[in-house]
């Protein structure tokens, strides 16, 4: 869906070139009969009424460009849910493994075990950060030693762990890899929205003054005043640019 700055310049657009073709014809007769005085031998009276076309083929064009790069920003914001919905779903599967293996490390093997694993404190909340530790656990498994479990026959293999923990921190990686992709992607359509709303705002103010002066010289000053306001405003802010999705 189009966003309502986008969908509010579409309008003003279909305005304006209403009243442009509706009064072409005008300008160049009225306009003409003016200026025909003017003309010199060997010269011909401007086409009028083409000029005034060809600033409204103009103007519509980056009206089109503008709504394209709007709809395609849309489109990719709406692609962006699903990526995070994973990422936040294998980060809440990984926090828990881990909660529950330090948990279990600090009940077999005391609280120096799982300062040595890095597993002390409080486990994070934020997908990177939880990332960051499974690594690090990974990393602890393969060189620290545990020590004696505090019951016999009671003890946990460096081995099985990993093979629980590796595929979590993969999956949690892929999925922050993923967001990361869709944030750039969202990044750079909006980039190009805002391009194309830069250009529209520089046309339509040069096309409603091109208009608003024709129709003045052409003595039609009530129409020419109603399009001057457009002409004379000052260029429009551009769309507020959503929140990218953040990587984490």
């Amino acid at each position: 869906m189009a966003s309502k700055q986008v969908l509010d310049r579409q309008k003003l657009t279909s305005l304006v070139v209403a009243a442009g073709q509706s009064h072409g014809a005008l300008i160049a007769q009225r306009l003409g009969d003016t200026l025909l005085p003017y003309v010199k031998r060997g010269e011909t009276l401007p086409d009028l009424k083409l000029v005034s076309d060809l600033c409204l083929r103009w103007l519509s064009d980056a009206e089109s460009t503008l709504v394209a790069a709007d709809l395609a920003h849309e489109r990719e914001l709406a692609d962006d849910s699903e990526p995070r919905r994973r990422r936040d779903e294998h980060a809440a599967a990984l926090r828990e493994q881990l909660i529950d293996l330090r948990d279990l490390v600090s009940a077999l093997y005391g609280t120096d075990a799982t300062l040595a694993l890095g597993m002390s404190g409080e486990t994070p909340t934020d997908a990177v950060a939880l990332s960051r530790q499974g690594k690090n656990v990974l990393l602890a498994l393969a060189s620290v030693r545990l020590p004696k479990p505090r019951r016999r026959g009671a003890e946990l293999s460096p081995k099985e762990i990993e093979a629980e923990l590796k595929p979590a921190v993969a999956a949690l990686d892929q999925a922050l890899a993923d967001v990361a992709r869709e944030s750039r992607e969202a990044q750079a359509t909006l980039a190009a929205r805002d391009t194309a709303w830069a250009e529209f705002e520089r046309r339509y103010s040069a096309t409603t003054a091109v208009l608003a002066a024709l129709l003045a010289a052409a003595g039609e000053t009530a129409l020419s005043e109603k399009l001057r306001p457009s002409a004379g405003r000052k260029p429009q802010p551009q769309p507020e640019p959503e929140p990218a999705p953040a990587p984490t």
